[in-house]
């Protein structure tokens, strides 16, 4: 392992739940921003691996929903069925679309970043056990 995978590796393990869930959809929203600029200048070769890297974000960003808080999760997890759907689409409005609702969501989690971050570093919501690691080239 080179020295910059281990430091990578170190953040990662380092991270709160927060920081981690809004780095998911910094790199997403980043992808989805860049992708939609390139189909609007109708560079579909541009934007394509771009999208497939959001669509990876948002599946992993839809795996970490907990059913166990039923509606609530249930409403996430059909935000993120809208945004793949959208993301299925090479149209630029589609992808405008997905970058909107991604946007507004992590909006509402960076609210609550510094009492998650407390909730977590004090003990009262656990630190993640594993995370697998997303290896995203651009």
């Amino acid at each position: 392992m080179n020295p910059h995978q281990i430091y990578q590796q170190q953040q990662t393990s380092n991270a709160t739940r927060i920081e981690m869930l809004l780095g998911l959809y910094d790199k997403a929203i980043q992808n989805l921003t860049q992708a939609h600029q390139a189909l609007k200048r109708g560079n579909l070769s541009a934007a394509t691996p771009l999208v497939l890297q959001a669509q990876v974000m948002v599946y992993a960003l839809a795996n970490g929903v907990d059913l166990q808080y039923g509606e609530i999760s249930q409403n996430m997890l059909r935000l993120y069925e809208f945004v793949l759907h959208r993301l299925g689409s090479s149209e630029a409005q589609n992808i405008g679309e997905a970058l909107h609702v991604l946007t507004i969501l992590r909006e509402g989690f960076r609210e609550i970043e510094p009492k998650a971050k407390a909730m977590e570093l004090s003990g009262k919501l656990p630190r993640p056990k594993s995370v697998p690691a997303l290896q995203m080239s651009a």
